[in-house]
């Protein structure tokens, strides 16, 4: 996917409007269960504030670790590789530019987003988690077409324009998406 269609796939996102219809493959692991979702979400607040009856949430939570939402956080595919080599190849200020264009797109797009109700459990509300992981998933994904890498982070742009929202990463790199 070269940077003009991604950006435009982006522009015309379909966010969080499919959740818990995604299909499995030999690269997503979904989230059918909606009323298993909203338990997973109320047990993880639980444990995380030492409350209620610790156990194994099951799979594919337990093994699950959250892909990125906030900027700051390193990229667990390629860790700096991406930069390094945009520098290396002299494409630093092309690199900036591309994640900046698809972030502005992606921030645009996602003001079509309504309610949520998937996203919330009680006092739960992960639907900034949920825009902010698609808005960085954006960013890596120009930084991906820039290079000619298009892999992970193109993948989940594509999952994210389908109306689902890819989560977590398992150890084998599968992607849990509801």
């Amino acid at each position: 996917m070269d940077s003009g269609k991604l950006l435009d796939a982006i522009a015309s996102a379909q966010w969080f409007t499919r959740l818990g219809e995604a299909e499995g493959s030999d690269f997503v692991v979904p989230i059918k269960d909606l009323a298993d979702w909203r338990g997973f979400i109320s047990s993880a607040r639980e444990r995380e504030f030492g409350v209620g009856h610790p156990g194994d949430p099951g799979f594919p939570y337990s093994k699950m670790s959250w892909l990125p939402t906030s900027n700051d956080e390193p990229d667990p595919i390629y860790g700096t590789a991406l930069t390094t080599e945009a520098n290396e190849r002299g494409l630093a200020s092309k690199l900036v530019a591309a994640k900046i264009a698809a972030f502005k797109i992606a921030v645009q797009s996602q003001r079509s987003c309504g309610d949520v109700p998937a996203l919330k459990s009680g006092g739960n509300d992960l639907t900034l988690a949920a825009l902010s992981g698609g808005r960085y998933a954006c960013r890596m994904a120009a930084a991906e077409a820039l290079l000619g890498k298009e892999g992970f982070w193109c993948k989940l742009v594509q999952i994210y324009c389908q109306g689902n929202w890819p989560l977590a990463i398992l150890p084998d790199r599968k992607v849990v998406v509801i």
